[in-house]
C-alpha cells in the first residue's frame, strides 16, 4: 500500500486505539467473529497500520511509525504485508 498525503490537520486522541486521520482501509466481515482487512491512518502525527487477517486465533498486527508526519506538507507513506510487515 502506498499513498501521497497532505494532511491539513493531525488528529490527536486518547486512548491510542481511537481512529486517526484515515488514509485508506479495506475490511470484510462475515457471519463469524473473524475479520479480514487493513487500515492505514495517522494518529498523534504518526503512521499506523492495522492488519487483521482471517485466522483462528483472531490476532491482529498494529504497527506505529516513529517519524512524525508534518501537516500541510506532501509526504509519501507506504506499508506492506506478506511473510513480514513494515511501514515507511
Amino acid at each position: 500500500l502506498a499513498a501521497w498525503i497532505n494532511p491539513k490537520t493531525i488528529r490527536f486522541s486518547s486512548p491510542p486505539m481511537y481512529r486517526g486521520n484515515r488514509i485508506l482501509d479495506k475490511s470484510y466481515a462475515g457471519g463469524t467473529p473473524e475479520v479480514s482487512g487493513y487500515d492505514l491512518d495517522l494518529l498523534d502525527g504518526r503512521l499506523r497500520y492495522l492488519i487483521s487477517p482471517i485466522q483462528t486465533n483472531g490476532n491482529s498486527s498494529l504497527l506505529t511509525g516513529t517519524t512524525l508526519i508534518p501537516s500541510n506538507t506532501w509526504t509519501h507513506v507506504a506499508a506492506t504485508f506478506g511473510s513480514w510487515v513494515a511501514i515507511d
